[in-house]
């Protein structure tokens, strides 16, 4: 098969020397993925109720009446046709970048009481291990943001899933000498990258895909992520169990997180081959236009930082537990360790099933505020059981799960 056309570098159209702009679309950049987004016109349905169109048909619609008067180059036409492959090879990029992370996110919980046996250290040491990430996070994204926004999300990307690998592999050499120093150092690093990858991870989905179609796909990302981290934490023993080592669960975590870093590279040599068919001034141009100017935040929206403070709260309570649930079922309703990490993964099941309906759901009838409000009150029902009563842990973890199922996406999107 030859290169397409596009890709070759060569036009001969009249309208080479036109701004790509002009004809309402936009090319995507290493550093800027194509953004499917023109006119209000394009972006909204022309019975002016404000129905999103997906952005392969604004493309094609914007191409054909930017076609026929000379507007538009051989280089757009070429791309516009092969937009939903690079869509999807964005959406699986984006999704498997993060696995490494959220597959490791979890295992230092459901390995708490190795650990402690196996470092000698106490639980105010083992909290500050647990801290670093969350400590490192704290405003990691606000820079993480500001530099996507300047170097673009390859390189963020590149730069994240680098130090999450790195960090996971500091974690897997201490295991073998026992050094609490060097887990907290490759606890550092892994926070580092987790912090961003997040941030980069959303700005691919938000860049390649509007309107409608953006609710889905999160949820899509919000599955994945949760599949990876019920694997680990109902694997993390298994795996040091068989191996008769509590390391091999970090072994694991280096090899997933390896795994995403290869992903990573294969996104960015496409995003480089776009690049190379974009005139050097169309993407100078593109650079420019969605640079971040921090001033903006003097004109946030006082709900905005309402929102702000219900997501610290919310997913500060959300994190922690996840963090402490396995040793919790351990000590508080006698389970052992195999038991406990498995029972503890359930609250990580119902966002598996319930998120990619919930995108749907979002998508047509929206009441996200009224289902924040109802993850709040989930959450709250479930810290009741687990933490005052007897019954079945298994009862208070699934309605965590719910919870954790209904808020993220609701906020996200």
């Amino acid at each position: 098969m030859g290169r397409p056309h596009f890709l070759s570098g060569s036009s001969s159209t009249a309208g080479r020397d036109k701004d790509i702009g002009d004809a309402g679309a936009r090319i995507p950049t290493p550093d800027q993925p194509l953004l499917d987004s023109g006119s209000s016109r394009d972006s909204f349905g022309d019975d002016g109720r404000g129905s999103l169109e997906s952005g392969s048909e604004a493309m094609h619609r914007r191409m054909s009446s930017a076609s026929s008067s000379g507007d538009i180059t051989e280089f757009e036409r070429g791309l516009g046709q092969s937009q939903r492959g690079y869509q999807v090879l964005a959406l699986a990029c984006a999704l498997l970048i993060s696995v490494g992370s959220h597959y490791s996110a979890h295992t230092l919980g459901a390995l708490k009481s190795t650990i402690k046996k196996e470092l000698d250290i106490t639980n105010t040491q083992y909290g500050a291990l647990q801290s670093t990430v969350s400590a490192v996070n704290t405003v990691l994204p606000i820079l993480g943001g500001l530099f996507i926004d300047a170097f673009g999300t390859t390189s963020g990307s590149l730069v994240a899933t680098f130090l999450i690998m790195l960090g996971n592999l500091i974690i897997s050499i201490s295991t073998h000498s026992r050094s609490f120093s060097t887990m907290v150092g490759g606890r550092i690093l892994y926070g580092l990258g987790s912090g961003a990858i997040t941030v980069v991870q959303e700005t691919i989905l938000g860049s390649w895909f509007k309107g409608k179609g953006l609710a889905i796909t999160i949820a899509i990302q919000i599955t994945t992520s949760r599949i990876a981290s019920f694997l680990s934490m109902g694997t993390a023993i298994p795996v040091a169990n068989h191996f008769g080592f509590y390391g091999a669960a970090f072994w694991a975590n280096f090899l997933v997180c390896a795994l995403s870093f290869g992903i990573n590279l294969v996104y960015m040599v496409t995003m480089r081959r776009i690049h190379r068919s974009a005139p050097e001034r169309i993407v100078s141009r593109l650079r420019s236009k969605h640079r971040f100017n921090p001033r903006l935040v003097l004109f946030f929206f006082g709900l905005y930082w309402l929102f702000i403070v219900e997501s610290f709260t919310l997913g500060g309570g959300w994190n922690s537990f996840l963090h402490i649930n396995s040793e919790l079922v351990k000590l508080r309703f006698g389970a052992n360790d195999s038991v406990a990490a498995w029972s503890a993964s359930v609250s990580q099941i119902m966002p598996i099933f319930l998120v990619p309906f919930l995108g749907w759901f979002f998508d047509v009838f929206g009441l996200r505020t009224d289902m924040l409000v109802l993850s709040a009150g989930l959450f709250t029902v479930s810290m009741v059981l687990l933490g005052f009563t007897m019954i079945n842990p298994l009862v208070g973890l699934v309605i965590f799960s719910v919870s954790l199922a209904l808020g993220p996406l609701a906020e996200i999107t």
